[in-house]
């Protein structure tokens, strides 16, 4: 994995984690948590350093950069999920799924 010290850096790596938090949405629903395999991939893309000082191993980002980068994060899952969704409508039919994005 590419070293995390850049805005741009934690967001290339969240945005390849995406697809995997939304597949296992419904899993962290269930267990009302973070699964420790899922929040070691967080945690190696820096997402709990964003807002940590530099001096402390952190990235030391805005408030800005970090609602920016948590909005796209979401913005990336819920895509993913869409378009899961209209994939599994497309093969199985209409009423296939739960429909809760599309």
């Amino acid at each position: 994995m590419t070293e995390i010290t850049t805005y741009e850096t934690l967001q290339a790596a969240l945005n390849a984690l995406a697809p995997e938090l939304a597949d296992r949405a419904a899993e962290m629903e269930d267990a009302r948590r973070l699964p420790a395999d899922l929040a070691g991939k967080m945690a190696a893309a820096g997402a709990f350093r964003m807002m940590t000082p530099k001096t402390y191993g952190g990235l030391e980002l805005t408030a800005r950069e970090f609602i920016e980068g948590v909005e796209q994060c979401q913005r990336r899952v819920v895509l993913h999920d869409c378009l899961h969704d209209l994939h599994e409508r497309r093969l199985y039919g209409a009423g296939h799924g739960d429909g809760n994005l599309c």
